[in-house]
């Protein structure tokens, strides 16, 4: 059931425990949704899966030559980062299309080939959602990175991905983002997911095909105005505690993330 859910979408897992599940179901819905990763790949496919003599579960993707993100030392020139960037956010489109919300969307996450392009890894996050206005349960993702919905309700938007896409774009970037991009970007850390733009949308705005942003439900987002609540890119989500009390969930420096 382990390789038929891995490879083929199907099969039964339930009873290797919520931790397992939740793996196998990022896994599953790649198999079920995506269907090929393309060449050069888009997101990484997987090769086998089962249960070891020990019983546990192993998931064996293809290698992706190249460098994760966060482990890239030299300094991207101007037109590397705009590929990156724009070469992740059309990834983003087409899951999306496909209502697959990625959901741990961080700088280890992404890998650089050396032709220039960008492949996902590690799909155990994915998740199906019924659409742009509502998520899906989750409790996998890198608190540094994710959203407040994925933080305090423990569900997974669209709309998640994009929160996130802001913050790797502003580090691809070394925090000096082309400042006609900054705004568009700053829309996408809204607190609220029903309010951020789309992936194509802000592909669209991005590459200038666009001139307007626009939300999920096709409403323009105003970027001559400040964009009230908006949270910085590297800022904490704040998490409420009991009591009333809140506290900031810290983010870790460059070196410490993961």
């Amino acid at each position: 059931s382990v390789r038929e859910a891995a490879l083929g979408g199907r099969g039964s897992f339930a009873s290797l425990g919520d931790e397992i599940a939740m793996t196998l179901d990022g896994y599953a819905t790649a198999a079920r949704l995506l269907g090929s990763p393309g060449s050069p790949p888009r997101w990484t496919s997987v090769l086998d899966a089962g249960l070891t003599e020990s019983g546990h579960v192993y998931i064996t993707t293809v290698w992706v030559e190249g460098t994760p993100l966060h482990q890239v030392e030299r300094t991207l020139d101007p037109a590397e980062q705009h590929a990156i960037v724009q070469g992740l956010l059309s990834i983003l489109c087409d899951l999306h299309a496909r209502r697959v919300a990625y959901g741990d969307l961080k700088l280890a996450n992404v890998v650089l080939r050396a032709d220039g392009g960008v492949t996902l890894i590690d799909l155990d996050t994915l998740r199906e959602v019924p659409g742009f206005d509502a998520g899906a349960p989750t409790r996998d993702r890198s608190e540094a990175w994710a959203a407040p919905e994925q933080i305090l309700q423990q569900e997974t938007w669209l709309a998640s991905d994009l929160f996130a896409f802001a913050r790797v774009a502003n580090e691809v970037f070394r925090k000096e983002l082309p400042p006609h991009w900054r705004p568009a970007l700053l829309a996408c850390r809204h607190p609220k997911p029903q309010v951020r733009p789309t992936a194509a949308s802000l592909l669209a705005y991005l590459e200038g095909t666009e001139t307007a942003l626009s939300d999920r439900s096709g409403a323009r987002i105003d970027l001559e105005s400040p964009l009230e609540g908006a949270l910085p890119f590297d800022r904490p989500v704040t998490v409420p505690l009991t009591g009333g009390e809140q506290t900031e969930r810290e983010m870790p420096s460059q070196g410490e993330q993961t």
